[in-house]
C-alpha cells in the first residue's frame, strides 16, 4: 500500500535484514510520514511523536460517539507522559494527521501504513516501557480496546517490550487467575504471544494446562481450540516441538470436540512427511521418539 515503505524493507532486507524497519541512513522515512518536510524538531514534532506512539498500543481505537471513550483514555495516556498535550491539544494532533491520511477511518481509526504502525509501537516500548505495570494498564483502559491492545504484542519479539511479555506469561502473573486463564480473552492473547515468545508462552501451557487432569481437560471447551493453535505455532519451532507436542498429545488424549483441527487433527498434522506436508521445521528423525511415545 506504499511505495516508500516498500522501498525502505526492500533496501534493508539487503543491507540491515535484522530490522527490516529501520530507516535507511539517507531518508528518514517514518519522520517524513509523521512530520512532512518541515524542520523536524522543535515541541509540535515531540508532541506528534508522542502521541502516536500512544496510539500506536492499539491497531485501532475510536475517536468519534459512541466510542469517543477510547480517544478519551489514550489522551490521558499521554498526558501523564506530558501535561502540555491536554485533551484539546490531542485532538488538534489526531484531526491533523486524518487529513494527512496518516490516520485513516470513520468513527474507529487506525494508522496507515501499517509497517509505520509497528514502527511506532516498537518506538513506545523502547521510549517508555520500563516499569510497565501490565495488569494495571489492562484494569484501566475500557474493556473495548483490550483485544487491540493485546493484538499489538505479536511484534514483541526482540524488541523492547519483551520483558513486558516474560512479565505477563509469569505463572503468579495475570494468568494466575484461572478465570482469565481459560477466558476467550485469556487464550487468544496466549496465542498472540506465541508469536512473540513461544518458550516462555509454553512453559505457561505446561504449568497451567500441562498440569491438569484428565477429567480437567476433558471438561475444558471454551477456549479450548485457541490453546490448540497456541500450540501448533510452538511446535513449528525444533527447540520447542517434543514439549509443544507432548502438551498437544494430552488435549487429543481428552479430546471433546469434532473439527478437524481439533487437538487430534493438529497433533497428526504435526507428524506428516513429505514436501510442504510437515507444519513444523523439526526433521523427521526429531519427531520420531514423541510419535513412538
Amino acid at each position: 500500500g506504499s511505495p516508500r515503505v516498500a522501498q525502505a524493507v526492500g533496501e534493508n532486507l539487503a543491507a540491515n535484514p535484522e530490522d527490516i524497519l529501520k530507516s535507511p541512513a539517507t531518508v528518514p522515512i517514518w519522520d517524513r510520514f509523521l512530520f512532512g518536510y518541515a524542520h523536524q524538531q522543535g515541541e509540535e514534532v515531540r508532541q506528534i511523536a508522542l502521541v502516536m506512539r500512544h496510539i500506536a498500543l492499539f491497531t485501532r481505537f475510536g475517536f468519534e460517539a459512541p466510542v469517543g471513550n477510547e480517544a478519551e483514555y489514550i489522551a490521558k495516556l499521554v498526558e501523564r507522559s506530558d501535561a502540555a498535550v491536554t485533551w484539546a491539544r490531542f485532538q488538534e494532533i489526531v484531526q491533523t494527521l486524518r487529513e494527512r491520511r496518516i490516520l485513516q477511518g470513520d468513527r474507529t481509526l487506525f494508522i496507515v501504513p501499517w509497517a509505520l504502525h509497528i514502527h511506532l509501537w516498537r518506538e513506545y516500548w523502547h521510549w517508555y516501557g520500563r516499569g510497565f505495570d501490565f495488569a494495571q494498564a489492562f484494569n484501566e483502559m475500557p474493556g473495548s480496546l483490550h483485544g487491540w491492545f493485546m493484538d499489538m504484542f505479536q511484534f514483541a519479539h526482540g524488541t523492547s517490550a519483551a520483558p513486558v511479555v516474560r512479565d505477563i506469561l509469569r505463572r503468579d502473573g495475570v494468568y494466575a487467575s484461572r478465570d482469565f486463564l481459560c477466558s476467550d480473552k485469556g487464550t487468544t492473547f496466549l496465542s498472540t504471544l506465541a508469536e512473540a515468545d513461544p518458550e516462555a508462552t509454553l512453559a505457561l501451557i505446561e504449568q497451567t494446562f500441562g498440569t491438569w487432569s484428565r477429567e480437567e481437560l476433558h471438561a475444558f471447551k471454551g477456549g479450548r481450540q485457541q490453546i490448540v493453535w497456541t500450540l501448533e505455532k510452538i511446535a513449528v519451532w525444533t527447540p520447542t516441538f517434543n514439549r509443544a507436542a507432548r502438551v498437544m498429545a494430552r488435549l487429543a488424549v481428552t479430546e471433546n470436540a469434532a473439527n478437524s483441527n481439533n487437538a487430534t487433527g493438529t497433533l497428526l498434522g504435526l507428524f506428516r512427511i513429505g514436501q510442504e506436508a510437515a507444519a513444523t521445521e523439526a526433521n523427521p528423525s526429531e519427531r520420531l521418539p514423541i510419535l513412538q511415545e
